[in-house]
């Protein structure tokens, strides 16, 4: 207290006699999402016409601190933070919609996030969350000053803290690339992964030095300001070993901040008691109360503040080293790509010799994460022989490939509990590049095995894909609610496909498959038919995928259909065919809402279906009132509609949003259209997504006459 009573006297006496002003240091701390306060912290220095000469910050601190160095201002800032697309940031892998057509597939059919790799044995990524999207939005933000390597070169002297992994030492970050420098301090163990600057491993400075008010004063401040937005007094249960262990890291830290802190004159911390560490998407009621904290100061920071001609001076200086030039790439380079560096380099060669749109630049890279090659890409400015390029950086994954993925699937579809659970093999570039092989097994209720060789030509425009397999799966057959017999039926044999795809929308196989069949009776008369013996299949598959999800869309269209002829199957000595188109559109109308229309239609041609082989309605999604396969017959008609309202979100890193969905249904199967009944269905409940895939509860009713209500993990809302 007496330091700063002696600064403020100085201060007059220096401003009262026109001297030299004292320099001012601020030292913005972490805290995730509460971080955000920092900008309402800088706006009212900004308004309060208080000159910031340097600037310090650990994590969020360091985001927000970084932004004000390359020349935003407080309320620029705050807009900034606003605008990120938070979930997006969050998400954890690719958005669905720029990912390659067959890792769509991979996410679709196994929707849990975790991924296992077996690059060099078994092991996982270093992060839930690859850093990708957040190394994008930092490269957007340091991108015009990105080809300075001495942060005291920016418009705002800046320096960022991190924490070396290895040496359990803290690092501060004041030279070299600025993302890099960025993604550092932001490397939250195990949310992140760390980031490697040389010979070091870096992640989160806010494990050894949470407000560095110390660092802002070695930058040469006569006078620091810190900001502490870790100090949040929400009474705490020591009722559990995790709030134990949580509690205990604070603690930690808290007694480092406090060291750190002698190091400052003036300490603003604001009152944050209701909002947590991922309460981002609250940005403009965290900015406000850093406001609101700081104007608490006002009497001793009116000391420091400037006379209009002395602010507009201090103004004009820092715009002088503000670069604001439109990016024009004479050139692309490629770092960390290893042998995929001229697969990049082709990719983004139509940036080069225009004005750089970054909005285009970021989808293009991000495309490219979408192969499963890279953890993340993130780009800067470099210039070489006075020619202004960009810098490509790319972190390949560590893991994997090969990847093994998971899904997990439990159901109460026939009034009992079904529980199955599938892995497959992915291994990437078998033989030549882009080739792949997939093997898949499957456990639980129902049980497959199956292999896949995708063999790309033709510049990778066509494919041949032979594959085996072997299922055992249950059919039903009903009269109305009423089980009448269960098969079990066993399928083993291989196919050949031949097919072509664009990169991410569309794919279309034409093949051939044979294989044996055998069908048993479980439940019902033993002298009903038991179909078993050869197979033979010819097929042609479309399928377009331009929804923006795997599982829960909101946005796009996805179609399927299928024709097959059978020239030979069990149970017939005739040849016979089939057609089947689904699809559904998701359309949005208004913020996190969503209606959805789709139907299917299927007909039958040739001799009559045999009963294996009939269309069939009933179970979610597809009649929900009604038990699963509860219709089936040569033809078939359906159409769907609802709404989802998006009502909540899990956690970051852990999930997605929570929806309430409303459902109506209508349909038939049927030999004779004249003859059959049209049977409807509706309901409501909600739909989550879920780090393991989605988690559906839904109560239905219908011309039955009965309400069911269904609940699953790990299935999709259509086809």
């Amino acid at each position: 207290m007496k330091r700063l009573c002696l600064l403020l006297c100085l201060a007059s006496s220096s401003l009262a006699l026109g001297q030299e002003r004292p320099k001012i240091g601020l030292a913005l701390g972490g805290g995730s999402a509460r971080g955000i306060a920092h900008a309402g912290v800088l706006e009212w220095l900004e308004e309060q016409q208080i000159p910031i000469d340097y600037i310090a910050g650990t994590s969020m601190g360091g985001l927000v601190g970084g932004a004000y160095a390359t020349g935003m201002s407080g309320a620029e800032i705050r807009v900034f933070l606003r605008e990120i697309d938070w979930d997006l940031l969050f998400i954890g892998e690719p958005p669905y919609e720029l990912r390659p057509f067959r890792r769509k597939e991979d996410r679709r059919q196994l929707p849990a996030h975790f991924e296992l790799g077996l690059k060099q044995g078994a092991s996982i990524p270093g992060g839930l969350d690859p850093g990708h999207q957040v190394g994008l939005v930092l490269s957007n933000m340091a991108l015009a000053h990105s080809s300075i390597d001495d942060f005291d070169r920016l418009p705002t002297p800046f320096r960022t803290i991190a924490t070396d992994l290895t040496l359990a030492e803290v690092v501060v970050i004041g030279e070299g690339s600025l993302t890099s420098a960025l993604l550092s301090t932001m490397a939250i163990p195990a949310v992140f992964p760390p980031v490697r600057r040389g010979d070091r491993v870096l992640a989160d400075g806010g494990l050894l030095n949470n407000v560095p008010a110390d660092v802002a004063r070695a930058m040469g401040a006569d006078v620091v300001i810190a900001v502490d937005v870790g100090a949040v007094r929400n009474p705490v249960k020591l009722d559990s070993a995790v709030s134990a262990a949580s509690q205990a890291i604070d603690v930690m830290m808290a007694d480092d901040t406090r060291r750190t802190l002698e190091n400052a004159d003036v300490v603003i911390t604001p009152d944050l008691r209701g909002f947590g560490s991922l309460d981002w998407r609250r940005s403009d009621a965290l900015a406000d109360l850093g406001r609101v904290a700081a104007e608490e100061h006002q009497e001793a920071l009116d000391a420091y503040r400037l006379d209009d001609e002395a602010w507009a001076g201090f103004l004009e200086a820092r715009a002088a080293r503000t670069a604001t030039a439109v990016m024009e790439p004479d050139f692309v380079e490629v770092v960390g790509a290893g042998r995929w560096t001229e697969t990049v380099i082709r990719e983004l060669a139509p940036f080069v010799g225009t004005p750089l749109d970054e909005a285009e630049l970021q989808r293009s890279l991000t495309r490219i994460t979408g192969t499963d090659r890279f953890e993340s890409l993130r780009y800067e400015q470099k210039v070489t022989d006075g020619s202004l390029g960009l810098l490509i950086t790319a972190k390949e994954k560590t893991h994997g490939p090969p990847f093994m993925r998971f899904a997990v699937d439990v159901n109460n579809e026939r009034d009992d509990i079904d529980f199955n659970f599938s892995a497959r093999l992915a291994m990437l570039d078998v033989g030549k590049p882009e080739a792949e092989m997939r093997i898949q097994g499957d456990l639980g209720s129902e049980l497959g095995a199956a292999a896949e060789y995708y063999w790309p030509f033709a510049k990778g425009a066509l494919f041949m894909a032979p594959r085996t397999f072997y299922t055992r799966a249950t059919v039903n057959e009903f009269e109305g609610d009423d089980l009448v017999a269960n098969r079990r039926e066993r399928r083993a044999g291989g196919a050949f496909d031949i097919g072509v795809r664009t990169f991410t929308s569309a794919e279309l196989r034409v093949g051939y498959q044979l294989s044996n069949v055998e069908s048993t009776v479980r439940v019902g008369d033993p002298v009903l038919p038991q179909p078993t013996g050869k197979e033979e299949l010819f097929r042609t598959r479309l399928v377009i995928d331009r929804v923006d999800a795997p599982l829960i869309p909101t946005k796009g269209v996805r179609l399927v259909s299928s024709l097959e002829w059978f020239p030979s199957a069990p149970e017939t000595e005739s040849s016979f065919g089939r057609f089947r188109v689904d699809g559904r559109g998701y359309i949005p109308v208004g913020d996190g809402h969503s209606i959805f229309l789709g139907g299917a239609a299927g007909f039958s041609f040739g001799d009559a279906l045999p009963v294996l082989y009939g269309f069939t309605l009933g179970g979610p999604f597809r009649l929900s009132s009604f038990q699963p396969e509860a219709f089936r017959d040569e033809n078939l008609a359906f159409a769907t509609g609802g709404y989802l309202r998006k009502i909540g979100r899990m956690p970051d890193i852990l999930g997605g949003p929570i929806y309430g969905i409303a459902i109506a249904e209508t349909g038939m199967v049927f030999s004779d259209f004249d003859l059959s009944d049209l049977e409807y269905s509706a309901g409501g409940g909600l739909v989550v997504d879920t780090i393991v895939g989605p988690v559906v509860g839904l109560l239905s009713g219908g011309s039955n006459g009965t309400f069911r209500f269904y609940v699953a993990i790990g299935r999709s809302l259509g086809n």
